[in-house]
């Protein structure tokens, strides 16, 4: 016979939890596709221009205000440091976001540049894109030369220098990829003077009428990410956010582009943090990007190309143009005829005023000829 069991004989043991559902990685990290994502992504390893990864990064989209980037490109490689750049109705009246520039005033290129790429100001740049070119329409061949001496390959449609895309742009708008905004990127990190001035958190100026200035870079990068130098953030209704990120570690510089993402802040450090931990060997040598050139396109008859020398030891042309002199001759011209602009528009205002308050006084008489 069996023994019969104990009273206290053992429980079955009860089932394992169930499994945890894996953690969801971060919006941004390769492999996620929208809405977790952004729409299309690059990280370049910007030392050796080699493509870690990517995501349909050869499709033209809209970059938005990542176009200011090419603009400070365009006008770096043909202003002179000591330009001074005249604002026209149509910069003054250039739709938010924008600096409060007021028609007739002239400011310095440095502070003017400082408001494009750190504000995001939309009336910079399209005062730098006239002082270029004369007009935002005549500044879309310069930014189409400059984007072919750059070897954009994504056949860009490059329009407007302050990336809008509505009623208000020139021509529609742009549409870039984020291959070739990589591009662009890699080469604003080889030019000294805008590296810089996306790697500011603050500046501080006076406007041309006695305003002191203290402008914040926009990009919340710089606080959150280790490491990171800039670039340009950007959004439209149309393009949604859009990111040029950039950061240095252990003497690496990483870049990544995120188009239309959620959150442009997640996707580009989950980019960056993988560019730097794949090992320089280990980087694909299949998609890389072309050699930087910091060089301008053939001048025109309207612009002062002047090189700026590259970091990283990159090759660049000599300088050439007008000279100290010669600009500082046409910024002289430029300025009177900002002010004769005023003066002419003071003179009109006040004549209309006093026929408004001669017919108030006189009545019906006032239309009276004599």
């Amino acid at each position: 016979l069996s023994e019969p069991q104990s009273a206290y004989a053992a429980a079955p043991a009860p089932p394992p939890p169930a499994a945890a559902p894996p953690a969801l990685p971060p919006p941004g990290t390769p492999g996620l596709v929208p809405p977790l994502g952004p729409r299309a992504w690059v990280v370049v390893d910007a030392d050796t221009g080699n493509v870690v990864n990517a995501a349909d990064d050869h499709a033209p989209m809209r970059p938005a205000s990542i176009s200011k980037v090419l603009t400070a490109i365009v006008a770096v490689q043909h202003l002179p440091p000591n330009a001074m750049v005249p604002v026209s109705p149509v910069a003054a009246g250039t739709e938010s976001v924008n600096l409060g520039m007021k028609v007739g005033q002239v400011w310095s290129f440095t502070d003017t540049l400082h408001a494009m790429l750190m504000l995001s100001a939309n009336d910079a740049a399209t005062a730098l894109a006239e002082r270029v070119s004369g007009s935002r329409e005549a500044f879309v061949a310069e930014m189409e030369r400059t984007g072919a001496a750059l070897h954009l390959v994504d056949h860009p449609v490059i329009r407007d220098p302050a990336g809008l895309d509505d009623q208000f742009s020139v021509q529609g708008g742009n549409f870039v990829s984020a291959y070739d905004l990589a591009v662009i990127a890699r080469t604003a990190l080889a030019i000294p003077v805008i590296r810089e001035i996306v790697d500011l958190p603050e500046y501080r100026f006076t406007a041309p009428d006695g305003v002191v200035h203290v402008i914040r870079n926009v990009d919340r990068g710089l606080e959150l990410y280790p490491g990171a130098i800039g670039i340009k953030t950007g959004y439209t209704k149309a393009a949604g956010n859009t990111f040029m990120a950039a950061a240095t570690r252990n003497g690496r510089t990483m870049l990544a582009v995120v188009l239309q993402s959620p959150d442009i802040y997640r996707s580009a450090s989950a980019l960056l943090d993988l560019g730097f931990a794949t090992p320089v060997a280990r980087e694909s040598r299949v998609d890389h990007l072309p050699a930087v050139s910091t060089s301008a396109p053939a001048p025109t008859a309207t612009t002062e190309p002047v090189t700026h020398r590259a970091t990283g030891g990159l090759a660049v042309a000599p300088a050439h143009g007008a000279g100290f002199f010669g600009g500082l001759l046409r910024d002289i011209v430029l300025g009177v005829a900002a002010t004769v602009l005023v003066l002419a528009t003071v003179v009109v205002v006040l004549r209309r005023r006093a026929v408004r308050r001669r017919r108030t006084r006189l009545g019906p008489l006032a239309t009276r000829r004599y």
